[in-house]
């Protein structure tokens, strides 16, 4: 093809395309648009400040969800033994540090299935159908991770963390609060990582 047939090929490609896109800005532009709305206005009752509540108190809860589910697992534990494996190898950079955070992630999910299938049998399916109240759903969903926790806490951390918060000696696992379960099982996972890192 000489220069000629070159361009008069390309006019007509523009030509023909131009006049497909002619039909296609015919065609009606009634696109139904969902509307969103949002207002700020004084609440009529106190339902209306406490579900405004809610809401706020439900994004930060989704915000911290990542951390808080991380700190109440044994991701720590698992993801500081990794860590040290990878360092006893003698590799720096291999397997790089998202593969071991997915391994870990992984272990942590196989791990933690039993807690979470009873989570979702006790708590998150009665709750979806209407079955308990939020107040209860929390306090079902709670109680699998508080075991567990205990499962995995020595008596001296858990007494360490109680002296700390300046509460009186619990005489059961009912009276440690939650607040101070956390910790305590963050400081005994760091202590179990580092003393299985060091034998690794």
């Amino acid at each position: 093809m000489n220069r000629r047939e070159i361009e008069d090929c390309f006019v007509f490609c523009t030509f023909f395309i131009l006049l497909l896109a002619k039909g296609a800005l015919a065609q009606p532009a009634d696109i139904p648009f969902p509307a969103l709305d949002i207002n700020v206005r004084p609440g009529d009752s106190p339902s209306d400040v406490a579900l405004t509540l809610q809401i706020i108190a439900l994004i930060t809860i989704l915000s911290l969800a990542p951390a808080i589910v991380l700190m109440v697992t044994s991701f720590t534990r698992i993801i500081v033994v990794l860590g040290f494996v990878r360092q006893s190898i003698g590799l720096q950079q291999l397997p790089p540090n998202q593969v071991l955070v997915t391994l870990a992630l992984f272990l942590t999910f196989f791990t933690m299935s039993p807690v979470w299938q009873k989570i979702y049998s006790e708590s998150i399916n009665p709750y979806m159908a209407g079955e308990i109240a939020t107040q209860e759903a929390y306090a079902k969903a709670i109680g699998p991770i508080r075991d567990f926790m205990f499962s995995q806490v020595k008596d001296e951390e858990l007494s360490l963390m109680v002296s700390l918060s300046d509460l009186p000696q619990p005489q059961n696992h009912d009276d440690v609060p939650t607040r101070v379960l956390i910790p305590a099982f963050m400081i005994g996972e760091l202590k179990k990582a580092f003393q299985m890192g060091m034998i690794a």
